[in-house]
C-alpha cells in the first residue's frame, strides 16, 4: 500500500466562495462560512454539504469541515470537487490573498485508495458524532437564550 505523489489540483478542485452582503442575508439555519469559520446563518445554501472550506484572505491556513449544506463567502475557498475521493497573493486592496490557481501545482502525498477508504470508514462515525453534538449545542444555546432573560426577571425559578 504505497503513497502517491500528486499535485493538489489532481486530488481536488478549490473554488472561490460567493458574495453575500449583510443587507441581503435572510434569517435561517444555513451556516455562512468565511475565512474564519461560521460567521452567521442564512435562509438558503449555495453549496451542498458536507464540505471543506479554507481562508482565501484574512485568516489563512485554517481549514473548516462543514457537515451540512452551507454558503461559502467570497473570503473563503471551498472544495468544489473531491475528484472521486470521499468528502470526509496580493489583491487589489493590498491584503494578502490566495488565488485558487495557486493550489493546482501544490504537491501532496496521498495514501492509496484502499487506505483512504479505511480512513473514511473510521472517520465517518466521528463526523456523524460531531454533527449530532453541534445540533445539541445549538439547542442548548437556544434554550439558554430563551430562559436566561426569564430567570433574570424572576419569571422562572431555578
Amino acid at each position: 500500500m504505497s503513497w502517491e505523489n500528486l499535485q493538489l489540483g489532481e486530488f481536488l478542485t478549490l473554488k472561490r466562495g460567493y458574495d453575500l452582503p449583510s443587507a441581503q442575508r435572510k434569517e435561517g439555519a444555513i451556516p455562512i462560512v468565511s475565512s474564519s469559520g461560521i460567521t452567521g446563518r442564512h435562509s438558503t445554501a449555495k453549496v451542498d454539504g458536507p464540505g471543506v472550506v479554507t481562508g482565501r484572505y484574512g485568516t489563512l491556513g485554517e481549514v473548516f469541515f462543514v457537515d451540512e449544506d452551507y454558503w461559502p463567502l467570497n473570503t473563503a475557498l471551498y472544495v468544489q470537487d473531491f475528484k472521486g475521493n470521499n468528502k470526509s497573493m496580493i489583491g487589489s486592496s493590498g491584503r494578502q490573498r490566495v488565488q485558487t490557481s495557486c493550489f493546482d501545482d501544490f504537491a501532496v502525498r496521498l495514501p492509496s485508495r484502499f487506505l483512504r477508504y479505511l480512513f473514511d470508514e473510521a472517520a465517518a462515525v466521528l463526523f456523524r458524532q460531531v454533527g449530532v453534538l453541534t445540533v445539541q449545542t445549538q439547542r442548548l444555546v437556544n434554550a439558554r437564550d430563551l430562559l436566561l432573560p426569564r430567570m433574570m426577571k424572576g419569571e422562572v425559578t431555578v
